[in-house]
C-alpha cells in the first residue's frame, strides 16, 4: 500500500477525473438492398471523445425466394471515417464480422430481430475531436435492407471551454 501512496498524486488524479467521464456513442442504421449508405453519430461540443473499444451487431438476412430468411452470412462491409479530418480509418471496406461482437443478430421473423448484448468489444483507440462526426460508410450486398448497430465505448475529455466551474 505504501508504494502506491508514494507514487500516486491524489490531487492530480482528482483534477484529471473532473475533466473526464466514461461514455458510449451509439450509431445504428439500415442500408438499402444492394446499396451503400453513410451512417453517422456526432461527438458534440461537450468535449473530445477518446474511443477505447468498438462493438456492434448486424443482421444477416436475404430474400431466397420464399421471403426474408436469416442466412447467417455477413452482407455488410464498412469503412470507418473521421469526418473532421476526412481520414479513412479502415483502408478498405471491412466485413462487419471482423470488428463487431457479438456479431450477427438472429432473425426471429421477417421484420422482427433479436439483438444480443454488446459483449467482447474490440480494442479501438482513437481520439475524436470535439464537434466532429464518426461516420461509417456501409455497403450492403444482400437483396434486402439490412440493419446494423455500433457502440463506441470510451472516455469523454472535457475541454476547458466546456467546463463550467
Amino acid at each position: 500500500m505504501e508504494i502506491f501512496l508514494n507514487r500516486l498524486d491524489a490531487g492530480a488524479m482528482f483534477t484529471t477525473q473532473q475533466f473526464q467521464n466514461q461514455e458510449a456513442l451509439y450509431l445504428s442504421d439500415t442500408v438499402p438492398a444492394g446499396g451503400q449508405q453513410m451512417g453517422s453519430v456526432a461527438v458534440s461540443s461537450y468535449g473530445h471523445f477518446y474511443s477505447l473499444y468498438i462493438t456492434g451487431s448486424f443482421q444477416v438476412c436475404a430474400d431466397l425466394g420464399a421471403g426474408t430468411v436469416d442466412t447467417g452470412m455477413d452482407y455488410l462491409r464498412g469503412r470507418l471515417i473521421d469526418a473532421a479530418t476526412q481520414r479513412t480509418l479502415f483502408n478498405d471496406y471491412v466485413p462487419f464480422s471482423l470488428f463487431c461482437s457479438p456479431g450477427p443478430r438472429k432473425s426471429v421473423a421477417a421484420g422482427v430481430f433479436v439483438s444480443g448484448n454488446f459483449v467482447q468489444p474490440l480494442p479501438w483507440e482513437y481520439l475524436w475531436t470535439v464537434n466532429s462526426t464518426i461516420q461509417m460508410d456501409v455497403r450492403n450486398v444482400s437483396n434486402v435492407p439490412v440493419s446494423y448497430s455500433l457502440l463506441f465505448v470510451g472516455v469523454r475529455i472535457k475541454t476547458p471551454e466546456t467546463v463550467q466551474m
